[in-house]
């Protein structure tokens, strides 16, 4: 694979630089080729909005400068990462001005290879990456239609890697052999190794030379970027052709009972305030509650005992590894009335039988689907996957 790194960061030994080398290193040893542009020293100016490239330029910018230097990479790398520290909630002016002449990379097509993004962000507050975490999803995931490969963060005690819902966090413990940053001092020692053919996430001491995969506990905490984006998608799937004609709104929402209580619960209640932020037409519906476990049970709630978390007062934990087209079939069968279906699952379920999969998606219930895990998955990109 070859990996277009853009470094947003002006500090040439700073905490950003550190994890873009780290990550390097890692991707490099996998047998990846990796390019690393250092968009701070190159003369980049801002888009000028003037059109050229969306008409008589046919793709190509006006400008000549050192862009042209990240146009002729991104036409031939497989991933993008986009690397930055946290400047007023965003990315830095330099990447800023950088990622906005994508703006000609990206027509007619987005860049003939380009299939993966990732994005690295280090701040000196947890609290700090909403706005460069929106602008990854809505013009990369969104917009280009990019696999996301999650967005790893550093800051103070802390590593994370986020995915579109749910947080994976390391901390440093000597003892019990969990390596990652502890402090800003332990950063230089630390390498992240990105092993991309197969998505595992290794963290490895340079200094004791101690290299091993760490094991990571779900953590189901939805942020309101997260659950607004989901009531976006939500009512998107309302205005498919064919499906809600006006009229009190019949939906379902899905829940995993391998997931734990009250992450489960606050996550949920999230997303039902914002779907009642969002639309009007949220505010009185017919809402039936799943309950995904080794069986299968309903019942009708209101959307404010989601809220309130009272319709799970009887919720119990069962952790299993289930079947899609098992849960697939059932709405099917059972759920053919509901016009948007919001699906919270584990991440460890499967599909063992694709074609069943495929034939309870068809023909509707893949346009009223939205699967909530660790990405934000709609029924037609999982349709699409099988």
């Amino acid at each position: 694979m070859r990996i277009l790194v853009l470094n947003g960061s002006p500090r040439p030994k700073g905490n950003t630089k550190q994890m873009v080398d780290a990550f390097r290193e890692g991707a490099e040893s996998a047998g990846h080729r990796v390019d690393v542009i250092d968009v701070c020293k190159k003369k980049i100016a801002g888009c000028l909005a003037c059109e050229y490239c969306h008409t008589k330029g046919n793709g190509s910018c006006v400008q000549k400068d050192d862009m042209q230097e990240v146009y002729s990479l991104l036409g031939e790398a497989d991933m993008l990462v986009i690397a930055s520290p946290i400047y007023y909630h965003g990315v830095s002016g330099q990447l800023k001005c950088t990622l906005d002449r994508f703006y000609s990379a990206a027509y007619p097509s987005r860049p003939r290879n380009l299939k993966k993004v990732a994005m690295i962000l280090s701040s000196g507050n947890p609290a700090m990456y909403d706005g460069a975490m929106f602008s990854y999803k809505e013009d990369f995931l969104e917009y280009l239609g990019l696999e996301d490969m999650g967005v790893f963060t550093a800051y103070g005690g802390k590593c994370t890697l986020w995915t579109c819902f749910g947080r994976r966090e390391w901390i440093y413990e000597e003892d019990s052999g969990f390596i990652s940053f502890s402090d800003n001092n332990i950063l230089g020692k630390i390498m992240l190794w990105f092993i991309l053919n197969s998505g595992i996430l290794i963290l490895a001491e340079r200094s004791a030379g101690l290299y091993g995969r760490a094991d990571w506990e779900e953590k189901m905490k939805l942020t309101k970027l997260h659950a607004l984006q989901i009531a976006k998608r939500a009512d998107v799937i309302l205005h498919v052709p064919g499906n809600y004609r006006g009229g009190n709104l019949e939906m379902a929402v899905v829940i995993d009972t391998s997931l734990e209580q009250e992450e489960m619960q606050e996550a949920v209640a999230e997303v039902a305030r914002a779907l009642k932020r969002s639309n009007e037409i949220f505010r009185n519906v017919r809402l039936n509650l799943v309950l995904w476990g080794p069986e299968i049970s309903v019942s009708v709630v209101p959307m404010a005992m989601l809220m309130s978390g009272s319709a799970f007062a009887g919720y119990s934990c069962c952790p299993c590894v289930k079947r899609y087209e098992d849960l697939f079939s059932y709405l099917k069968k059972f759920h053919a009335r509901s016009k948007v279906i919001l699906v919270f699952a584990d991440e460890r379920n499967e599909t063992r039988d694709r074609k069943a999969a495929k034939e309870a998606l068809t023909p509707f219930l893949k346009s009223k689907l939205l699967l909530i895990s660790e990405q934000i998955t709609s029924g037609m990109q999982f349709f699409l996957k099988l």
